[in-house]
């Protein structure tokens, strides 16, 4: 497009070119990009979130790596769970809640992993508060789908995982772990949905044992959940204002 302008608009000298050419690099400069790199937090360093050693013990890892701005892991956040198979009402529901987070600023942390978190991912990206995803495997910088190394670049979405170069795609038990340790790091817990016996129900009694805030829909659906202590959410009202 640049070039259709300079064919109707020829240049007039020297001068005129180079200033069309320093205003063109000037509007293509961005505001602030981050590197593309992967960052090692060990537990000597200040940013290393000590939630770990409280909630995973002797589990917590070693060493974590980052990619994007840390400084989001200051932020609090909310993490957001939702078993593979999910009944329709609650699909809906959950697409209500995301674009819901997203407009009212809150910082998600997820594995982004069932179906219905990845859509999740999608109606969050779209708006300008922080998010931090958590795959379970090592991170890379390479080959970043555009999608997400954009938002990367622009710091809004960092990208943390405990797994070094060793776990290059998610198991079963990375994945387990890597729920936990979602949960460790955020401040609340939301589950859209936990079938009946399944692992995701399994996580959710684990979260209730560490005392920390956890929260579903107040659905029949969920009705087991609720039942075990999990709390029905009433509204972002209801969100507590202070860091678990």
């Amino acid at each position: 497009m640049e070039m259709k302008v300079l064919e109707k608009c020829p240049p007039r000298g020297i001068a005129d070119l180079e200033k069309q050419i320093d205003m063109r690099q000037a509007l293509s400069k961005p505001t602030k990009k981050l590197r593309m790199t992967v960052t090692r937090i060990d537990p000597t360093d200040a940013i290393y979130p000590f939630v770990l050693r409280k909630y995973l013990g002797y589990q917590a890892p070693e060493c974590i790596f980052a990619l994007g701005d840390l400084d989001i892991l200051q932020q609090k956040t909310l993490a957001l769970f939702c078993s593979v198979k999910c009944p329709g009402d609650l699909i809906l529901q959950t697409y209500d809640l995301a674009r819901e987070f997203r407009d009212a600023g809150i910082v998600v942390i997820s594995g982004f992993h069932s179906p219905m978190e990845k859509e999740c991912l999608s109606l969050l990206l779209k708006g300008k508060q922080p998010v931090i995803w958590c795959p379970a495997k090592r991170l890379t910088a390479n080959r970043l789908p555009r999608e997400y190394a954009a938002p990367i670049s622009d710091g809004r979405l960092l990208m943390v995982s405990p797994f070094g170069e060793r776990i290059k795609r998610a198991r079963q038990d990375i994945a387990r772990f890597r729920n936990e340790f979602v949960a460790a790091l955020a401040d609340q817990v939301f589950v859209a949905y936990a079938a009946p016996g399944g692992k995701t129900e399994s996580f959710c009694e684990k979260v209730l044992g560490w005392g920390k805030s956890l929260l579903t829909f107040n659905s029949p659906a969920n009705a087991t959940l609720i039942a075990s202590g999990v709390q029905p959410y009433t509204g972002i009202n209801a969100l507590g204002s202070k860091r678990g």
